[in-house]
């Protein structure tokens, strides 16, 4: 994700070697642009923003700023 962001902010999201990473955002969205958390990685030691597998305003918010 942080590396979408990086492309995003030096407009380069749009490059043919973009495409592919773009399209599985897509992919993982619930065709209403919504989206979730699939894991949590370190739990011990992450604070979750959003709950799993359940429409997380957090990640929405950035996949959806990534994709427009």
């Amino acid at each position: 994700m942080k590396l979408a962001q990086l492309l995003k902010r030096e407009q380069m999201i749009n490059h043919p070697n973009c495409q592919e990473a773009l399209a599985l955002l897509q992919s993982k969205g619930d065709g209403q642009l919504n989206y979730s958390a699939e894991k949590i990685f370190m739990k011990s030691s992450w604070v979750c923003f959003d709950p799993l597998r359940a429409k997380g305003d957090w990640i929405t918010d950035e996949i959806q700023w990534l994709l427009m």
